[in-house]
């Protein structure tokens, strides 16, 4: 499973996106949609700017480990409860999850979000809002046959390239047939366009059809 439009609009209404690098509340250097790694191999710092395609692909691979954290706790979640926690983890760490999780069933766990709503032992606003918004994610029921309402399946009305990333520029995986069912997790626009990611692949939406 992978986050689904959904969550990642939520990611990116609360992270927000700046170009130039800022320090977080908590001190670290943080730019583009929340990202405090490094950027081509040199650590975010004062000074630091990046494009907004740069942004974009970091918030891509960013998620991938986010993803995986909620992945490894090897529980059954369906796609806005993963997408929530996706977000939680993207804003809390690995560490915090764990202990949301810890000995919860899914009813505890949306509960218990509202609880990580402090800094420095103070509650916030932001944070506040973020979990609630996260919580009712998780609570929302998963409706299915809509690109608003993911994951879905599409059928392509074309042989399709199927690349790397979204964008024509990005390197060809493979080719789809016309008429191959494709399942939709996410979507993005670039120069445009529409794009699904299924897993690593991504493939442009405006040559598919709902199923």
């Amino acid at each position: 499973m992978n986050t689904g439009n959904e969550g990642i609009r939520l990611i990116k209404n609360y992270e927000g996106c700046r170009l130039t690098a800022y320090q977080c509340s908590a001190g670290v250097w943080t730019i583009g949609w929340g990202h405090t790694g490094k950027v081509d191999g040199k650590a975010v710092c004062k000074g630091m700017t990046i494009t907004q395609a740069k942004a974009d692909a970091l918030l891509v691979s960013d998620l991938v480990v986010y993803e995986n954290h909620v992945k490894a706790l090897k529980r059954s979640f369906n796609q806005n409860e993963f997408d929530a926690l996706v977000s939680f983890t993207y804003n809390c760490g690995q560490g915090s999850l764990q202990t949301l999780c810890k000995n919860r069933s899914n009813k505890q766990i949306a509960e218990a979000l509202l609880k990580y709503n402090k800094a420095g032992g103070k509650a916030l606003a932001g944070l506040t809002k973020r979990r609630k918004a996260e919580r009712e994610l998780f609570l929302k029921p998963v409706e299915k046959g809509s690109l608003d309402k993911l994951p879905c399946d599409v059928k392509t009305t074309c042989v399709l390239n199927i690349r790397t990333a979204a964008g024509t520029n990005y390197p060809v995986i493979r080719v789809a047939k016309k008429g191959e069912i494709l399942k939709v997790w996410a979507i993005c626009t670039s120069n445009g366009m529409k794009w699904g990611k299924n897993g690593n692949e991504w493939y442009c939406l405006d040559y598919c059809e709902i199923v």
